[in-house]
């Protein structure tokens, strides 16, 4: 699943696996290294959606429409799915965000095609460990599905007969 074209961790990046995802990558080591001697600390960022001027916590956070964020979201494309959707959210968007930090964009609608509770389980997972870890909020769009599977969002924005409602 987890491919080896990537050897360098960041000291974050390392701070945000689980100890078997260490272990697949070849790190297991340096993970350990950095669980007993890292402390983390970084300002959360705080996003809104701007038409509706709702403020967007860091962690995760669910709408059911595509709204417009500031600022400006890293978007997962869709054409990720089942391995590479995993493999992207767990091995590039951490590298992306020690770069430079900003809120997270994914649409979750139709991402897996097999193992599909157990992969999105997995994905938000990952996802609630990047915005945890980051401090950063992540907006994952998806239908009433994807809003029923995970039961921790930091709020949820939907769109109902062409009425925006903050449910949380």
């Amino acid at each position: 699943m987890l491919k080896t074209i990537y050897k360098k961790f960041s000291k974050i990046h390392l701070y945000m696996l689980y100890r078997e995802e260490a272990e697949k990558l070849g790190v297991l080591d340096e993970w350990i290294n950095v669980k007993n001697n890292f402390v983390l600390f970084l300002k959360p960022i705080t996003a809104r959606y701007i038409e509706y001027n709702y403020y967007i916590p860091y962690g995760l956070n669910y709408t059911n429409v595509r709204m417009k964020i500031d600022p400006e979201p890293l978007e997962v494309s869709e054409e990720y799915i089942d391995e590479k959707f995993i493999e992207f959210l767990l091995l590039k968007i951490p590298r992306t965000l020690r770069k430079q930090r900003k809120p997270i964009l994914s649409d979750m609608v139709d991402r897996f095609t097999k193992s599909i509770s157990d992969g999105y389980r997995y994905a938000f997972n990952i996802l609630e460990r990047v915005g945890y870890v980051f401090k950063i909020p992540i907006v994952v769009i998806g239908d009433d599905d994807v809003a029923r599977i995970y039961d921790k969002w930091g709020s949820m924005v939907v769109k109902v007969e062409n009425k925006i409602y903050w449910v949380l």
